[in-house]
């Protein structure tokens, strides 16, 4: 597998973040069927992980398709815990599995983990204010310094995404050639390595295109080696 590393491109492609979902939905009838992919995605998902969601389950979809050109909605399925893991966790670990079956198996081989942030005061914690549920979300793509030169910004958006970034790539997974050309590789936000020490690591997980195989891989890099000018965040609407 050959890993695809961080180089200045990358941080300038971020610069034109704006345009993503301008390449990710080309046209109305794509942001039209945004909550038919939604829904019908997250039936995929839920017959593969034995979720048993089904179509009576689904909230009220938004009145609205538009929203500001780096937004979309998001169906989200936060899990409820289980014997074994929080509902964050368990969330977290069902995406990867669904999105990069080949890193999680490598990562149970190495038996390294990837895990929620649970310690409080480490920076945009998942677990913080997890409510398990079936939720649509805003889920949109920001330039570091538009957030640091407009404080409107601040009303507008809850937290950082990480579980939902995963979400986004396995819906439009016949998209993500357009993630790689604007982002290159991005830090799944809140989730670090665990080593097979039981031992929290300074690595982060992040995204990137296997370049093997076209498709989404997840590893690990030192937290001061990430470096981006975009943010994707998330906004609830309850």
């Amino acid at each position: 597998m050959k890993m695809k590393m961080k180089n200045d491109k990358h941080v300038e492609k971020c610069k034109s973040c704006f345009d993503f979902f301008n390449e990710v939905f080309r046209n109305i009838e794509d942001y039209e069927s945004m909550f038919s992919r939604s829904e019908r995605m997250l039936l995929k998902a839920s017959e593969a992980m034995k979720w048993n969601f089904n179509e009576s389950d689904f909230p009220e979809r938004p009145n609205t398709i538009f929203l500001e050109d780096n937004q979309i909605y998001l169906l989200v399925p936060y899990l409820s815990a289980n014997d074994t893991k929080n509902g964050c966790q368990r969330s977290f670990d069902n995406f990867f599995m669904l999105l990069s079956p080949d890193s999680f198996a490598k990562n149970k081989r190495m038996g390294r983990q990837v895990v929620v942030s649970d310690i409080r005061n480490r920076a945009n914690s998942p677990i913080d204010n997890y409510r398990p549920g079936l939720r649509w979300v805003k889920f949109g793509v920001y330039r570091q310094e538009d957030l640091d030169n407009n404080s409107d910004y601040t009303n507008l958006i809850k937290r950082k995404a990480g579980l939902e970034m995963l979400v986004f790539l396995y819906y439009y997974m016949d998209r993500f050639k357009y993630f790689t050309k604007y982002f290159g590789q991005f830090p799944i936000e809140g989730y670090h390595y665990y080593t097979s020490a039981n031992k929290l690591t300074d690595y982060l997980a992040y995204v990137y295109k296997d370049d093997d195989s076209d498709k989404p891989a997840i590893e690990m890099m030192l937290s001061q080696e990430v470096h981006t000018n975009c943010l994707f965040l998330v906004d609830d609407l309850i």
